[in-house]
């Protein structure tokens, strides 16, 4: 099984209204897969707890800049 993190800025308005949603919103989903299919997406708003459920650390996440 693996796995892959993604990291966004959400920032969502109204269709019709155009109101924002909340602004510019940092989240990270965790993509489990299995057999090459997504069996699972873990949506996190906390980017720590994110890379913990992927076994990561921060050290980890930094490690390519």
């Amino acid at each position: 099984m693996g796995r892959i993190n993604a990291i966004l800025r959400l920032n969502m308005s109204g269709r019709a209204s155009g109101i924002s949603l909340g602004g510019d919103i940092p989240a990270t989903n965790v993509w489990d897969l299995a057999d090459g299919k997504i069996r699972r997406v873990r949506i996190f708003l906390d980017r720590r707890e994110a890379l913990e459920a992927a076994g990561l650390s921060e050290q980890d996440d930094h490690a390519d800049s």
